[in-house]
């Protein structure tokens, strides 16, 4: 019982100072997420022996398999997997999961609010338009051509602060 306290603790200041730094700092420091990564595993470790252990390891493995493929192609930051990382080793893979999915559904809200702020919206929808149908080849746009993810007239999104909200309501529902 005191172990789960102590965890809950370490989750949320893990959140916290997260938001802040990625939010005012465009940045989430290795020295908050991996001693919240490895404590992770340790107080599960000690609170539920080889099961927690191994929920620590799969809660882990289950943020790096989400965030790991956009690593590769630049779409989030190092800061990132080890942030969704951490949580996993504190929370474990059936907590990440679904903190995953709500973060990926306030990344979406935050976007489609900046490039509404930026008046990007409209030429934003009418390249995805593009993309997929050049995708499936139903119609053929000469000229069209996919920006890599580093592009300069890609918009910044502070995804750390997207984690740290859809964890903060996937804490709350699971409650």
């Amino acid at each position: 019982m005191v172990v789960r306290f102590f965890l809950e603790i370490l989750f949320l200041l893990l959140i916290g100072i997260s938001f802040y730094t990625d939010l005012f700092k465009g940045r989430i420091y290795n020295i908050v997420t991996l001693p919240a990564l490895i404590l992770g595993l340790i107080l599960n470790s000690s609170g539920e022996g080889l099961d927690g252990l191994k929920s620590s390891v799969l809660g882990m493995g289950a943020g790096l398999s989400f965030f790991l493929p956009l690593f590769v192609i630049r779409g989030v930051g190092g800061g990132d997997i080890k942030l969704i990382a951490a949580i996993g080793s504190i929370k474990g893979p059936v907590f990440v999961f679904w903190a995953v999915l709500y973060s990926w559904v306030v990344a979406g809200i935050m976007s489609f609010f900046v490039l509404l702020w930026t008046k990007k919206l409209g030429g934003t929808l009418k390249k995805i338009f593009m993309f997929f149908f050049s995708l499936f080849r139903i119609v053929r746009y000469p000229g069209y051509k996919v920006l890599p993810m580093d592009s300069r007239s890609s918009l910044f999104i502070p995804l750390g602060v997207a984690i740290c909200t859809g964890s903060v309501i996937a804490w709350y529902l699971r409650k």
